[in-house]
């Protein structure tokens, strides 16, 4: 969906090249980043800075937020939701952001989930690193990392309670959601004006991104 070009969203970094890539407790790890002008197109690598669990120095509470890659690109927010309850973690996420492209409504290929515990976390990590059961023709392979950019369900409402994605005017669709029990329940209230996004020219950077 972004024509072969690297188009930088703020909060990500391309990082098409790695180096030293291990996995460890079923997260993957990589030792440095290296930034390349393209990405290759079997593997969409938009994301935050990815990390094994226990390397932060600051880990004062326990890690919940993880960050699903490979994500088809034709998928959407109620279809993600949809394989997460099927494989038995309907009750084990509060939080699904599934970032969608304002002008062609199609994923970026990568999701945040924030889950009820460290345990949770984990689990899901396990079953869903290799993973590849979409229910669509694809040939995408899961990855899952942790979010080393917001930790927690808390972190993550305040970071797009007042983002632009939840203007009024942002399809739903496109927004992320927070669950009680698997039921939505509704997002809270932004704290200070929204600034309305713009869903036209895409030669201007980052215009067309849900979220930032």
């Amino acid at each position: 969906g972004v024509n072969g070009r690297a188009e930088r969203h703020s909060d990500f970094s391309m990082c098409s090249a790695m180096a030293q890539l291990t996995v460890k407790n079923t997260f993957l790890h990589f030792q440095e980043q290296q930034q390349l002008p393209t990405r290759s197109k079997s593997a969409p690598c938009l994301l935050t800075q990815v990390v094994q669990v226990g390397t932060f120095p600051e880990r004062s509470q326990e890690w919940t937020s993880v960050m699903l890659r490979n994500v088809p690109s034709n998928f959407t927010r109620d279809m993600l939701l949809q394989v997460l309850v099927r494989e038995g973690f309907g009750c084990a996420f509060d939080f699904l952001y599934l970032p969608l492209h304002f002008n062609h409504m199609a994923c970026f290929s990568y999701a945040f989930i924030n889950f009820v515990s460290g345990e949770a976390a984990e689990r899901f990590s396990s079953q869903f690193t290799g993973f590849c059961r979409w229910g669509v023709d694809t040939d995408r392979v899961a990855e899952v990392c942790w979010s080393s950019k917001c930790q927690g369900l808390e972190a993550h409402i305040e970071r797009y309670r007042n983002s632009p994605v939840m203007h009024k005017h942002v399809p739903d669709i496109c927004k992320p959601i927070i669950l009680s029990n698997s039921k939505r329940v509704q997002f809270p209230a932004p704290t200070e004006g929204i600034q309305r996004p713009s869903f036209r020219g895409r030669r201007r950077r980052n215009q067309g991104f849900c979220g930032r």
